[in-house]
């Protein structure tokens, strides 16, 4: 628990506390001035019990606040309950008021255990005086203050926020997020996540084209965002940020429409919470409810005409509260007005969710895409990424337009031409990748530097690999058509159709590689003269390689639609997206496979556990395994 309070004067402050009102335990330190030119006390309060109410009071130059408490977050599974509301900046004339009949409504109702504010919570965020009707102090802290001095409060930074300097700094200043590990310090506390119980809460910064606001693929919120949907497993994910992606107004934030909602879907989000908007709004797409609760104390609007968004189902001009109550299979939702009365509610339920995927049964994410269009031209066809033989495998693309080569931190090279497949591999056997290419309409194989030959001819796939354990690649082909896979000088064999990928590798150890075939419609695994199993589901792309360093290939697959990764018999983890390649490759030289994605539209190469960069452009295929 974080305790923050603001003071004239004093920087020293000291945090009493314990499970009684007698305290016991103590916290101290010094504050910082803000840019305001005042004291923000920030004390972090560590090793409590969950679970539990503390009791609490604060202290600063020998004058002490009046005692309070908070409780701590329970253990999963459990029952507990979330207040949700926005838009409370209350300058306008008359209106002052409005956001402290919110809060009152909210106490007289059961306190709840965290609240979340959806932003513009000041008319004037950069503003640091007080005016009467006007000011942090006027407008949220002090209406709200019963309320943030007994429940965890938090904040999605609104436009008011920035205001006329498009400076966020004062509301840095007056709120302490968990850390997002931006890598620019000016971002901090502009977007952020948190867990409690079994949910996980995720608050964005929507505010576009504002200091720390862009989300489009490849910015670094956009890309955190997807780690950080990626890295959960809550029961619960609930998304909260200023402006509506839908709303019935012209005035939805198409940024987030484009960007945001696709990760949404995609990774199960049962709730987005929003505001900008002065009234309430509920809209459902694809499973997802979209709640507007824009009626926190600013001048009301009315809401737009029904047609103008497709998705709305409920929408009214009030000011009001929206509340959640959650367990380990239920979320319950209503939204109230300020006399406490209940004027719309949906219910979740995990019970209706077979899979247990966030969705509902029959709201289950089915994108458009085709993994035929992801998986070719094959990049498996590209045996080896090592070109400089030091152990260690590159980052490097081809680019069929121009028939580029370009290695990262080695060479950049011209060879081969529009329609070429890349089919790079060692085939010196001398531990290091040679350039190579495979002319599929005249079986044209072209090896940078060491040969040119014709095997194989129109609609054979390359499938080059060692297949006699020489530690040289071997030329090979597969026709889908009749099952015929052919390796250039050593045999032919029949084995697989045109519904099955070829992909060989040594799966036995033995040094030489195996044919073998994955059926992407039910993961069937066929591995010549070895074994048939099934490992896998409808759209699955295989992802062969050595993830344990004991010098043999396993079977895995990487799930699109989810970003899931399946290593059989060792590992499951998350990373990636369908718009990704998959390029499991050795990228720190320590002998075993790492995950890797490419993000051809951006040109981003994310190696799991190694690093991120920019290599490449659109439509360019990675020469890497």
């Amino acid at each position: 628990i974080t305790v923050m309070w603001e003071t004239e004067s004093y920087p020293e402050g000291t945090v009493e506390y314990g499970l009684t009102d007698s305290y016991g335990l103590s916290a101290s330190g010094t504050a910082a001035l803000s840019h305001c030119g005042r004291y923000i006390h920030e004390i972090i309060l560590g090793g409590l019990s969950a679970g539990a109410v503390y009791y609490y009071r604060v202290e600063s130059g020998g004058l002490q606040s009046i005692g309070s408490t908070f409780r701590t977050a329970p253990v999963a599974p459990a029952t507990f309950s979330v207040v949700a509301y926005g838009d409370s900046r209350s300058s306008s004339p008359g209106y002052f008021t409005h956001h402290s009949e919110v809060i009152r409504s909210i106490l007289d109702d059961d306190l709840p255990d965290l609240v979340i504010n959806v932003g513009d919570v000041v008319q004037t965020g950069d503003f640091c005086g007080e005016t009467g009707v006007s000011g942090w102090g006027t407008e949220y802290f002090n209406p709200a203050r019963t309320l943030l001095e007994q429940i965890p409060n938090y904040l999605a930074i609104g436009n008011h926020e920035y205001r006329n300097s498009g400076d966020p700094a004062i509301f840095q200043d007056y709120f302490s997020f968990p850390d997002n590990h931006t890598l620019d310090s000016g971002d901090q506390d502009l977007w952020y996540s948190f867990d409690y119980a079994n949910a996980h809460f995720i608050m964005l910064n929507s505010n576009y084209y504002r200091v720390g606001g862009a989300f489009y693929p490849g910015s670094e919120q956009y890309e955190w965002l997807v780690d950080d949907l990626q890295g959960t497993d809550a029961v619960w994910k609930i998304i909260a940020f200023h402006h509506p992606p839908h709303v019935r107004s012209e005035g939805y934030s198409k940024e987030a429409r484009e960007y945001l909602v696709p990760l949404f879907e995609r990774y199960g989000v049962q709730a987005v919470l929003n505001g900008h908007f002065h009234w309430y709004e509920r809209s459902r797409k694809r499973g997802i409810n979209y709640i507007v609760t824009g009626g926190g104390g600013a001048p009301l609007y009315n809401p737009g005409e029904p047609e103008t968004n497709p998705f709305s189902i409920y929408g009214d001009s009030l000011f009001h509260y929206c509340r959640m109550e959650f367990d380990d299979i239920r979320l319950s939702f209503s939204a109230r007005d300020t006399d406490g009365n209940n004027f719309d509610s949906f219910q979740l339920d995990l019970d209706e969710d077979d899979d247990r995927d966030g969705y509902r049964n029959g709201d289950e994410y089915s994108s458009s895409w085709d993994p035929t269009d992801i998986y070719s031209p094959v990049p498996g066809s590209v045996v080896s990424g090592d070109y400089d033989g030091d152990g260690t495998d590159e980052v490097a693309v081809f680019r069929p337009s121009s028939g580029l080569w370009a290695l990262a931190g080695l060479s950049r090279c011209y060879f081969g031409e529009d329609g070429d497949r890349p089919v790079a591999g060692d085939y010196r056997g001398d531990g290091s990748t040679e350039i190579g290419i495979f002319r599929p309409d005249t079986g044209l194989w072209a090896l940078k530097g060491l040969t040119r030959f014709y095997f194989g001819s129109s609609g054979d796939q390359p499938v080059a690999a060692d297949y006699n354990g020489d530690d040289m690649v071997d030329a090979a082909v597969f026709r889908p058509s009749v099952g015929l896979w052919m390796v250039r000088a050593i045999t032919r064999f029949y084995m697989g159709s045109s519904e099955d990928r070829p992909v060989p590798a040594d799966y036995d150890g033995d040094g030489t590689a195996e044919g073998a075939v994955f059926r992407m419609e039910d993961g069937r695994w066929a591995v010549r003269n070895w074994t048939i199993s099934y490992f896998g589901a409808d759209g699955d792309l295989p992802v062969i390689s050595d993830y344990n360093g004991d010098g043999t290939d396993e079977m895995g697959i990487f799930r699109g639609k989810t970003g899931l990764w399946a290593i059989r018999g060792m590992t499951r983890s998350y990373f990636g997206s369908y718009i990704d390649r998959a390029i499991p490759g050795d990228y720190d030289g320590d002998g075993t496979a790492e995950p890797g994605i490419y993000r051809g539209k951006i040109g981003l190469w994310a190696l799991r556990g190694v690093t991120r960069r920019y290599f490449g452009r659109k439509n360019d295929l990675p020469v890497t395994r």
